[in-house]
């Protein structure tokens, strides 16, 4: 196969996680942004990550937890963290 035809099969993809700004529009703005810079650079597909515009995760909706990961019980992520209870059924 030339370089041509292999470079047929190419399709390069772009990959987006972003930080929080504060606020929706600015976070909309903020991928516009993104998704303008990977399309100059190539891009034909654009993966964002899930509920990009606010400020939420799966934890935020378990009553008693706040968002973001919680800490191994163990105090040592690399000594397994096994005794953590059991994922709520959501």
């Amino acid at each position: 196969m030339s370089k041509e035809q292999l470079m047929a099969n190419v399709v390069r993809a772009a990959l987006v996680q972003a930080t929080w700004t504060g606020d929706t529009e600015s976070m909309l703005a903020k991928h516009e942004e993104h998704a303008r810079e990977a399309a100059r650079r190539g891009a034909r597909v654009i993966g964002f990550q899930e509920v990009f515009n606010a400020p939420t995760s799966a934890r935020s909706r378990i009553p008693g937890t706040t968002a973001g990961p919680s800490p191994c019980p163990t105090g040592r992520p690399s000594a397994g963290c096994g005794n953590w209870p059991a994922r709520p059924a959501w």
